[in-house]
């Protein structure tokens, strides 16, 4: 649903690398699903963390591993264990995070606290509010200052994203998304639109903001 409503559909012809109705039918049901919706909403692939086009398989130290996204400057990436397994885990993997992928000396690999359902939710939210067509970011500020916002966010009940980086915590209002980033006393806070007007109504609010497109 948060694909279909905030990715329009493009017109355009089928990329020849996308994967095959055969190659997905081998992949976990929730990145088979991611891949369908990128045929006719191709923005899916040009995230700046994007989702592979072609998972590979790689051998970690932990054992084999299915590579479906990277960050953009290949410092990270992120996979499931490989083969599936049978049974609920191996229709939901868990979702590793490994650092330095690369590099023999410095790896590190973090399992990702949801699965790779909620995980591509948490992936697509982080992205959509990054690139979005509209945005607005504030600097540092007291936490107290976001509780006028809790009367219109809803936040989305998923665990905080990357919480060894900013661990972002998403919500949203028609038409809005919002990613927290807060301590128990400091918070940063980042908008994302599709339309201009939608973020307008923020500047009531009088925050230190970094970027403001309305």
């Amino acid at each position: 649903m948060l694909v279909l409503g905030w990715y329009p559909a493009e017109d355009a012809p089928p990329d020849p690398d996308a994967p095959t109705d055969d190659v997905l039918a081998l992949l976990p049901p929730a990145l088979a699903t991611f891949h369908r919706l990128a045929r006719v909403r191709p923005a899916l692939y040009r995230f700046y963390r994007p989702v592979l086009l072609r998972p590979q398989q790689v051998t970690r130290p932990h054992g084999s591993q299915l590579v479906f996204a990277v960050e953009n400057q290949g410092h990270r990436d992120w996979s499931v264990p490989w083969p599936l397994q049978t049974g609920p885990e191996g229709s939901d993997p868990p979702v590793w995070l490994t650092e330095d992928p690369h590099s023999d000396d410095d790896r590190e690999t973090i399992v990702e606290a949801e699965p790779l359902s909620r995980f591509l939710l948490q992936f697509t939210l982080d992205q959509a509010c990054g690139i979005a067509p509209f945005s607005a970011w504030t600097l540092t500020m007291p936490f107290e200052r976001l509780e006028p916002l809790w009367g219109f966010l809803r936040v989305v009940p998923l665990s905080p994203y990357m919480p060894t980086y900013e661990g972002n915590v998403f919500y949203a209002a028609p038409g809005l998304l919002a990613c927290v980033s807060a301590s128990e006393t400091e918070a940063v806070i980042g908008f994302g639109a599709r339309h201009r007007e939608t973020l307008a109504p923020l500047q009531a609010y009088d925050f230190p903001w970094h970027r403001f497109d309305a």
